[in-house]
């Protein structure tokens, strides 16, 4: 077994609540969010599920953790997570769902806003139609998540987010503004293009804020033929890898469709992340600044305080056979 992950072997209890706890911890909250969703959209309801998932997340890794060591402080990065949440509480991720929804609302200002290039299918059944508008949103979440990862001059505000050394619920909130507005923004057009109305901004932002405590929580589970639908943590681990080529993959938010549909999903079959070293930034890690106020100014002082301009080694290398290709 992979250095570091707990050992369930022998607990049937173990097993059994490794393949229920996330239909328990997200499907189920979310279904009931969707039916019994107030009239007018509510930021209010919205943050309520956001504590829910907090909750949740919170309690599952406390049952059911996937790695014994990921439990503990790493070079500080507790407090570094708290200050993230509790005092740029409107600039980092944990205000995603609502800065989505404040753009949805002012597109959508009037109305059926004129962007809108479809009519959205509100004769279908409730779900079928969260299902329809997770699948639009995603549409743009994924292309901006890629790009934040191919170019250097947004790497530098995304790298916030990959610098973390262990995943946990904790840290699933820890970004830099500039990244998640946007998230918010990609969300925000694809709904509108889609004629979405707005209780589907809303669903959305419940899925999103109980979803991506599960996407990176310290929490052993499995999800099967699921992981060809959402972007889980058995997925996105993979996406925090140190090797470039495992990172460069798996970049659904809440869904892994578009993953599927342009050839980025990544899920090995024969070895295991290494859960004690391969998260992180690679070499970058060393100089990489440790604090809030670090994160938070880096983006703007790049060369200064981490010196690379790649995100991993084997980025560049692959960077420079592209180019040659194009060239030849």
């Amino acid at each position: 077994m992979n250095e570091g992950l707990c050992n369930y072997e022998g607990s049937t209890f173990r097993t059994i609540l490794t393949w229920i706890a996330y239909p328990i911890g997200v499907l189920l909250p979310f279904t009931l969010g969707v039916y019994f969703r107030p009239e007018e959209p509510s930021a209010g309801y919205v943050a309520f599920f956001l504590l829910l998932g907090f909750t949740i997340a919170f309690t599952f890794e406390k049952i059911q953790p996937h790695c014994e060591k990921w439990k503990r402080d790493h070079d500080g990065d507790t407090k570094t997570s708290l200050m993230h949440i509790f005092f740029t509480t409107t600039l980092t991720q944990a205000i995603t769902p609502f800065v989505m929804m404040s753009i949805y609302w002012l597109l959508n200002a009037d109305g059926r806003s004129s962007l809108a290039l479809v009519s959205w299918p509100t004769e279908w059944p409730i779900m079928a139609q969260a299902a329809l508008a997770l699948v639009v949103a995603e549409f743009g979440v994924y292309w901006e998540h890629r790009w934040f990862h191919t170019k250097h001059y947004l790497w530098r505000f995304h790298a916030v987010h990959h610098c973390v050394r262990r995943l946990t619920f904790l840290n699933a909130l820890q970004s830099h503004f500039f990244d998640l507005i946007w998230v918010g923004v990609a969300i925000a057009l694809g709904l509108t293009v889609f004629g979405a109305p707005e209780e589907m901004a809303m669903i959305v932002a419940i899925f999103t804020v109980l979803h991506g405590k599960w996407q990176h929580g310290n929490i052993r589970y499995k999800l099967g033929w699921m992981n060809y639908i959402f972007s889980a943590a058995e997925l996105h681990r993979w996406h925090h890898s140190v090797r470039y080529q495992d990172a460069d993959s798996n970049y659904g938010s809440n869904l892994i469709v578009w993953d599927l549909v342009f050839g980025t999903y990544n899920l090995p079959k024969d070895r295991e992340l290494d859960v004690v070293g391969g998260i992180g930034l690679g070499r970058d890690d060393a100089t990489f600044p440790k604090t809030w106020w670090g994160q938070l100014i880096v983006p703007f002082f790049w060369e200064k305080m981490v010196g690379n301009r790649h995100y991993y080694p084997d980025q560049k290398k692959k960077q420079e056979a592209k180019a040659a290709a194009a060239n030849s």
